[in-house]
């Protein structure tokens, strides 16, 4: 998520909910879309590659069911489902989805009650910067062990673990870079790419596609580069 909007996609195969849904984001001033499929294997795809904050899911589609889309992700992002029946409401329990929306969807206030329900669910997970947050504790090798944040210099993640590159050493963690950066003062942290969150002050410089902290080469993705430019400081 940038710093004050909610990044979202859409994911439904009919064509008017696509626009209606669009054009309530659109007057949502805390919601940003990033994207709009009309099935879920093109979701599943761009999802492999952007994390984003919020999936408006539609479950009954061809091929490969709105149901079927959340099995397949280790790290869903929020979800609000989308459906023409209300049979489905007890699988979204099992979801943990943030809300379920029948269609037809004609009430923009009960679009805004789910939307505000999501925001408030990835609100809590921010942590405050405060000095209390200036450490965190590492479950590694069994012992939990304290990191001085100032120390690290980027999160790197890989399949089911996360190394964490300081100015000591490295940290191997078993977790998940989505949870890791929700953990993260985000004053000081940004995500530069799906397996890169850096420290900020630890850059050391920017090209087109990379970045340099501590003689290390970090990769640059497309789709956060706007927000890194945005966050550093320039003359």
């Amino acid at each position: 998520m940038n710093e004050d909007k909610i990044s979202c996609i859409i994911v439904d195969d009919d064509l008017v909910f696509q626009t209606i849904i669009k054009g309530f984001i659109e007057k949502t001033d805390f919601l940003k879309i990033e994207g709009i499929f009309s099935n879920a294997i093109d979701a599943a795809g761009f999802l492999a590659s952007i994390q984003i904050d919020l999936m408006f899911l539609d479950i009954e589609m061809p091929e490969m069911t709105g149901l079927e889309l959340l099995k397949t992700l280790d790290d869903p992002p929020q979800i609000i489902l989308i459906s023409n029946q209300d049979q489905y409401a007890l699988d979204a329990f099992e979801f943990n989805v943030a809300d379920y929306l029948l269609k037809p969807i004609n009430s923009y206030s009960r679009f805004l009650k789910a939307v505000s329900r999501t925001k408030a669910n990835i609100n809590k997970k921010q942590p405050v910067d405060t000095i209390a947050n200036r450490h965190v504790f590492l479950k590694e090798n069994g012992k939990l062990v304290k990191i001085d944040l100032e120390s690290v210099h980027f999160v790197q993640g890989y399949g089911d673990y996360i190394k964490f590159i300081t100015r000591d050493g490295v940290h191997v963690v078993y977790d998940n870079l989505r949870e890791v950066k929700e953990k993260l003062p985000r004053l000081d942290f940004m995500q530069v790419h799906r397996s890169f969150i850096v420290r900020i002050d630890k850059i050391d410089s920017l090209d087109a596609s990379m970045l340099k902290i501590d003689n290390q080469l970090i990769p640059v993705s497309r789709s956060f580069k706007k927000e890194v430019l945005a966050r550093i400081k320039t003359l």
